[in-house]
C-alpha cells in the first residue's frame, strides 16, 4: 500500500480528474480534485484495495477511473461488479452451477474453486460436484483453476485430483510444495503452460518465483513423500480423529466431524452436516477456544482458528498421539463447559 492517498497508484485519481476537466469545460478543475481526492481518501482509509499487490491495486484504481466518468459511473461500477459472478446456491450446488452456466455460460472466461474447500474448516465437494464443473467449462469454452494450495501433495501424492480424478485446465500449489519454506506453483495444460514467457507472450514473475533454498526445500519434502509416508499420515490422521470424537463424544460434546483424506475439522456445538461457509459459521467459537487452550495447557498445539483444517504428518509417531490421546478429556471437558452441557 501506498504511504498516502498522493502516492501511485493513488495519485491516477487526481491526474483523472485533470483530464476530466481539460475534455469537459462545463467541469470545474478544483470541484474535481475534490471528488477524486474524496473517492481516494475513502479507498485508503477504508482498506478497500489491502492485499492486493502494487500491480493488481493499480490496475483496480484505473479501472475505477474509468468507471468514475462514464457517461452513467454507477451504472459503470455495477456492470463491472457484475462481470464476476458468484453462485446464487450454496456452496457444490449442482443445480445453482448449472443455471449460471445456462443463462452466462458464453460470457464465463473461468471458474476458481478449491479443489476440495479446507479454508473454513473441512467441506469436502459432494460426489460428482467437480466432475460437474469440469464438463461444463469444457461446454462453454472457460478455464477450470484448481486451487490445491492445502490439498496438494497431502491427501494423495497427486493431490485431490488422486481422490476424484478431475483435472483443473490450473491448478495452484503451496505449502507441502515449499517444504516449510515460502512458495508456490500453478501449473495445467500444455497449451496454456506456452502462453507463459519465454515461450509465449504472457509475462509471469513474483518475488519468490524459482527461489532455490525454497525449491530446494521442496523437492527434498516431494522425494521424502513415499507411498509409506503417505499411509502412516493417513492412519495418525484417522486415530487423532477418533480420538478427538471418542473425548467428545464422553464429555457429552455436539459436534460433526469432516473428513477429506488425511485433512479433518471438528465443528463444535453443531451435529449437522457442513456443507458451505454458512453451516461452518454455525459452531461455537467460545467452545473452540476453550478446547484449543485446554489443549494448548496439554502441551498440544491445535490449528488457532476453528476454521482451520487440523493437518497431521508423519513426525507424528506413537508418542504423539499418546500425548494428544491424553490431553484431549480436559479439552473436551473445557468445550462442555463452555457450551453449557
Amino acid at each position: 500500500m501506498p504511504h498516502s492517498i498522493v502516492d501511485p497508484p493513488f495519485d491516477q485519481f487526481l491526474v483523472t480528474a485533470e483530464e476530466v476537466a481539460r475534455a469537459r469545460p462545463e467541469v470545474d478543475l478544483e470541484m474535481a480534485r475534490e471528488v477524486f481526492h474524496e473517492v481516494a481518501t475513502m479507498l485508503y482509509n477504508g482498506l478497500a484495495l489491502d492485499g492486493l499487490d502494487d500491480h493488481d491495486t493499480a490496475a483496480a484504481v484505473a479501472a475505477l477511473c474509468v468507471d468514475l466518468v462514464a457517461e452513467d459511473p454507477g451504472a459503470a461500477v455495477r456492470g463491472r461488479a457484475e462481470a464476476t459472478l458468484q453462485s446464487p446456491g450454496d456452496l457444490h450446488d449442482p443445480e445453482a452451477v448449472s443455471a449460471v452456466f445456462t443463462a452466462r455460460g458464453s460470457s464465463i472466461a473461468a471458474v476458481i474453486t478449491e479443489a476440495c474447500p479446507a479454508n473454513m474448516g473441512i467441506v469436502p465437494p459432494a460426489p460428482g460436484f467437480n466432475a460437474l464443473l469440469a464438463s461444463l467449462c469444457e461446454s462453454a469454452g472457460a478455464l477450470l483453476i484448481m486451487d490445491e494450495v492445502l490439498t496438494g501433495f497431502r491427501v494423495t501424492s497427486s493431490g485431490w485430483y488422486g481422490v476424484d480424478g478431475v483435472a483443473g485446465d490450473l491448478v495452484t500449489f503451496g505449502k507441502v510444495i515449499g517444504g516449510g519454506l515460502p512458495c508456490a506453483a500453478f501449473g495445467g495444460r500444455a497449451s496454456i503452460m506456452s502462453r507463459l514467457a519465454p515461450a509465449g507472450p504472457v509475462y509471469q514473475a513474483g518475488t519468490l518465483s524459482g527461489n532455490p533454498l525454497a525449491v530446494a526445500a521442496g523437492l527434498a519434502t516431494l522425494r521424502s513423500c513415499t507411498a509409506e509416508v503417505y499411509a502412516r499420515v493417513d492412519e495418525a490422521a484417522a486415530a487423532v480423529a477418533k480420538l478427538a470424537s471418542a473425548a467428545l463424544t464422553a464429555a457429552g460434546v455436539p459436534f460433526w466431524l469432516s473428513e477429506a483424506g488425511n485433512l479433518f475439522s471438528v465443528f463444535l456445538g453443531r451435529t449437522a452436516p457442513v456443507r458451505s461457509f454458512a453451516d461452518a459459521k454455525d459452531q461455537s467459537a467460545p467452545a473452540y477456544a476453550a478446547f484449543f487452550h485446554a489443549m494448548l495447557d496439554g502441551g498440544v498445539y491445535l490449528p488457532p482458528s476453528p476454521f482451520e483444517a487440523w493437518f497431521l504428518s508423519a513426525a507424528h509417531d506413537e508418542a504423539a498421539l499418546a500425548r494428544i490421546a491424553d490431553a484431549l478429556p480436559a479439552a473436551a471437558n473445557a468445550a462442555a463447559a463452555a457450551l453449557g452441557a
